[in-house]
């Protein structure tokens, strides 16, 4: 009954402000992105398991009843979808976890060189890169690491450069200008 694990909805009225729960089951929900007209979330996962979500109104994703990922003690959790509770499978998850941390689009030169095709980025700190996540509809076609050497927090898409925000290095980016 709490709003923990949960991404809201807010609706903004004359003098008052609406929550309502959009979907629920998250564990540790870092970033959310609306790409298109569909709205992504990224999500630690326990020991392993870090999640791409597509969301959907009314969607559970799982915690704490289900995860791909194993209590930190290896722990076995429970693998299996139980669709009385319209458990969401994630989108795309991460093995061995990343530490996922951020969510956005691609580098516009990125994503339309494999145009017809989507693009979402994702950073990782454990994983010190941003992984660019090319897909169709709703299948995962290849990532691709940019190894930063340096834990990822956020990042900025600005045209063709990523600008990340890290843990040691302050603000470091990546140019796409050469794909042009």
């Amino acid at each position: 009954n709490s709003l923990w694990g949960k991404i809201l909805k807010l609706t903004f009225e004359p003098d008052s402000l609406k929550v309502s729960v959009f979907s629920k089951g998250h564990r540790n929900p870092q970033g959310i992105a609306k790409i298109g007209k569909d709205i992504f979330s990224v999500d630690h996962g326990p020991r392993g398991g870090d999640e791409i979500n597509l969301i959907v109104e009314g969607g559970n994703y799982g915690w704490p009843l289900q995860s791909l990922g194993s209590e930190y003690n290896l722990k076995k959790i429970n693998k299996k979808i139980d669709k009385s509770q319209n458990i969401k499978l994630p989108f795309y998850a991460f093995m061995p976890a990343i530490g996922i941390s951020f969510i956005a689009e691609c580098p516009k030169n990125y994503a339309s060189y494999y145009d017809p095709f989507s693009c979402l980025a994702v950073s990782g700190m454990v994983g010190e890169s941003i992984f660019l996540v090319v897909f169709n509809e709703d299948r995962v076609l290849f990532t691709e690491r940019m190894n930063f050497g340096s834990r990822i927090r956020k990042f900025f898409v600005s045209d063709n450069k990523i600008f990340a925000v890290t843990d040691h290095e302050g603000i470091i980016y990546g140019n796409f200008e050469e794909m042009e």
